[in-house]
This record gives structure tokens, C-alpha cells and sequence, in this order.
């Protein structure tokens, strides 16, 4: 089983800081922001969603998580489920930048799609995925 997670300091955004302000008003109105998963938990402790799940559903599996925000839960089905990769993808193009930033080495790839709109995707995650999470993407 991989090494616990460790937190990384906020990384610099390359937006500017109008295209920061525009990107997360406009992320916004679809539920996104800045720190969703660690805003009422420690950043350490992992996430207890993936507790819920059947414990050996992500090892060695390949993982895409829609809605990574800045990418915390992606970086943990490989630190703490095991993994064999994980793409996280996300509306918000200044919490892709973090992710990005926090998690810059190994098998974890962060990109921006904005999948609610029905455009074509363009990214770099293609072929199959073992497992598909979509947690807290939709607020009703």
C-alpha cells in the first residue's frame, strides 16, 4: 500500500488574477470551491468517502474522478486504496492548477473540462477506466 498523502502548500496559479476571478465565479455557480475536501478535516486525514467503498475496488485499478477540485481525493485512490493511476477532472481551471502544483510526480494527471457543457473533450484521458467518481459534483 502506497505512503499516506502529505499536504503541500497552495500552489502559484498561472492565471492571471481576473482569469482566477472569472474561472472560479463561473466554476461557482455549478458548486466548486477552493478547498472543498479539507475546509472541515484535517488535510491529512484521508477522505472517509472512500472508506465506504469495497475495499479492494481500486487497487491496481484506473481511476478517473470527475469534480477532482484541487485534487486531493484523486491523489488519495492511489495513496491509500492503491491504485494503479488516477485522472481527476475538473470545471475549474484555477483548481486543476493546484492540483496540478500539490501533486506534480507520479501516476496522477489533473485536467480542466467543463462537462457539463456538451462540447467535445479534447483531454489527454482516454481508453477505459475501471472506476468512475462523481462525488459532491451536483448540488440540489
Amino acid at each position: 500500500m502506497a505512503e499516506a498523502c502529505h499536504h503541500h502548500p497552495l500552489p502559484a496559479t498561472e492565471l492571471s488574477k481576473a482569469e482566477r476571478f472569472k474561472a472560479t465565479h463561473l466554476a461557482a455557480r455549478h458548486g466548486n470551491y477552493h478547498q472543498y475536501y479539507t475546509k472541515f478535516r484535517a488535510p491529512t486525514v484521508p477522505d472517509e468517502r472512500l472508506s465506504i467503498l469495497p475495499s479492494d475496488i481500486l487497487r491496481n485499478a484506473r481511476v478517473i474522478d470527475l469534480g477532482c477540485n484541487a485534487g486531493k481525493l484523486t491523489h488519495e485512490t492511489i495513496a491509500h486504496c492503491g491504485a494503479a493511476a488516477s485522472v481527476g477532472v475538473d470545471i475549474d481551471p484555477w483548481l486543476v492548477e493546484q492540483a496540478k502544483a500539490a501533486y506534480p510526480d507520479g501516476p496522477c494527471t489533473f485536467e480542466h473540462f467543463d462537462f457539463v457543457d456538451a462540447s467535445a473533450y479534447t483531454g489527454t484521458a482516454r481508453g477505459k477506466f475501471d472506476v468512475v467518481l462523481l462525488l459532491s459534483v451536483t448540488n440540489l
